[in-house]
């Protein structure tokens, strides 16, 4: 018989006896990630650049909408940012997404924001409105 040749990378990867392959199921924001990070560290595999490169934009863009959130809880509340803020908090606001590292103004204002005790008072509140575990 002519066994054919495998045309995938997939199917090569099948053909190992010690190929495992699991499916990730699970709401957003439920740790899927996370548990694939784990296995791979466990049995120390490396990550390729691409996937650094991915996961520190997942990171810089889970700061920015974590502080979004906050702001946008606290402007709900009636919780007044200082004058100061108000104005770097216009400028969290306005970013859409941010993929790469911060520029010195939107690190400034987020640091400056956290330390708002408006924000701190809306982080309190962090219960009552949808924010990650992982935001502080």
């Amino acid at each position: 018989s002519i066994k054919e040749k495998p045309s995938s990378k997939a199917e090569k990867e099948d053909e190992n006896p010690g190929t495992v392959r699991i499916l990730l199921l699970g709401a957003a924001e439920s740790g899927k990630t996370t548990l694939l990070s784990q296995i791979r560290m466990l049995y120390k595999q490396t990550f390729t650049e691409s996937e650094l490169i991915h996961r520190r934009a997942y990171v810089y863009n889970h700061i920015v909408s974590s502080m979004k959130a906050i702001l946008a809880f606290a402007s709900a509340n009636d919780l007044q940012l200082s004058l100061d803020n108000q104005q770097r908090a216009k400028e969290i606001l306005s970013i859409e997404e941010c993929l790469g590292p911060f520029t010195q103004q939107e690190y400034d204002a987020i640091e400056n924001l956290w330390k708002d005790p408006a924000v701190q008072e809306a982080y309190k509140k962090r219960g009552n409105f949808n924010l990650n575990d992982s935001a502080k």
